[in-house]
């Protein structure tokens, strides 16, 4: 790989086990962490330029690193401009947006002592239609790779294929192990989850239809 994989790390669609396998697989010191400033995972680089407020001295950094990854809790708006000296590759993982939201305040309440009720959290739009919001600007075509949280194994075998990278299939950071099982949610909560989320519900279809196209087209290779 001559140009790093730009990784779009939408919260709780097993981003952090995705990570973790390219550092095992790559290298931690190629995998370019950019997460808040007092998160440990936060790579040097990423405080040495974007939190040192010297953005524009990220792409040089990256080069000079050798930088195989790139990956954070960002959008794509927020690092394309900066990251336009790379033919970048860009990547992104989506789930079901129901089970995501759900995933997400189960998360948050385990780790950061939210206190706020699943409806309350829901209806508040800093959290609605969050992977819409993160994949804004490009087509969904024009990714490199996309993958399925619920379908992990299928979607590192797309991603080999891509990429001619091979990662083992670890889980970190979910409290289930099997993601195919679904948090338990009463009809009412996902009617209200639904009419909150409907850009995420189209854009996931959206990526499951061009997931299987992809999926079916390496089918037919081996």
């Amino acid at each position: 790989m001559l140009d790093p994989i730009i990784l779009i790390h939408v919260p709780k669609t097993c981003g952090t086990a995705f990570r973790r396998a390219l550092q095992a697989r790559l290298g931690s010191e190629r995998v370019i962490c950019a997460y808040p400033a007092e998160e440990p995972v936060t790579s040097q680089l990423v405080r040495d330029t974007i939190h040192a407020g010297r953005p524009e001295d990220l792409p040089a950094a990256m080069a000079k690193a050798d930088a195989a990854v790139f990956t954070g809790h960002f959008s794509y708006q927020q690092y394309a401009p900066l990251l336009g000296s790379f033919s970048s590759h860009w990547c992104v993982f989506f789930r079901d947006p129901v089970q995501r939201l759900l995933s997400e305040h189960a998360h948050r309440q385990r780790h950061q002592g939210m206190q706020m009720a699943i409806e309350d959290f829901v209806s508040d739009p800093r959290y609605a239609n969050l992977q819409t919001r993160f994949t804004r600007g490009l087509d969904l075509d024009d990714f490199a790779f996309i993958g399925i949280s619920e379908r992990y194994a299928e979607s590192l075998a797309l991603f080999a294929d891509r990429f001619g990278v091979t990662v083992d299939n670890i889980e970190e950071n979910v409290a289930r192990a099997d993601l195919s099982v679904d948090h338990p949610c009463p009809p009412e909560l996902r009617t209200l989850i639904e009419t909150h989320n409907a850009q995420d519900l189209a854009l996931y279809d959206r990526a499951q239809r061009l997931f299987d196209a992809r999926a079916k087209a390496r089918r037919s290779v081996y």
